[in-house]
């Protein structure tokens, strides 16, 4: 098998920590390229199947035993009319309901695809830190 990285992007964002909002939906997105050996150039990843996204509390995205941490999801990703750009919305009761008890904390947000037919072996995982926040604390 011949390896063919995958790089991914954001657009033009500093590299700098989001924050995620319970009581509020999430827009998980992600631009994806790999390098093409006959254009000698990173090129748009379009039509692929298995980009997908999760929130684990691990920056890995696994456990220290080597286990998959996931506080919601894995949910599969779908292609914009953007070549290379893939995209999931996250209702506010499923962000709410997985992450209202962990205001305050980091999470991350992961992103996984594979390259080819090799679905088992993830070519591309990237992880985002994002601070868990509450907009509408209540009064006391």
């Amino acid at each position: 098998m011949t390896s063919h990285p995958l790089m991914a992007m954001r657009g033009i964002a500093p590299p700098i920590q989001r924050v995620i909002p319970i009581r509020n939906a999430w827009v998980a997105r992600v631009g994806i390229r790999f390098f093409s050996d006959a254009l000698n150039d990173w090129t748009p990843y379009v039509g692929a199947t298995d980009v997908r996204v999760r929130f684990s509390q691990f920056e890995t995205g696994f456990t220290f035993e080597g286990y998959p941490s996931t506080l919601v999801g894995p949910f599969p990703m779908l292609e914009t009319s953007d070549p290379g750009w893939y995209y999931f919305p996250i209702g506010a009761d499923i962000i709410t309901r997985a992450l209202a008890s962990l205001v305050g904390q980091t999470i991350y947000q992961i992103i996984e695809s594979a390259y080819g037919t090799y679905a088992y072996y993830f070519d591309l995982t990237t992880s985002e830190p994002l601070l868990v926040t509450d907009p509408r604390s209540p009064i006391t």
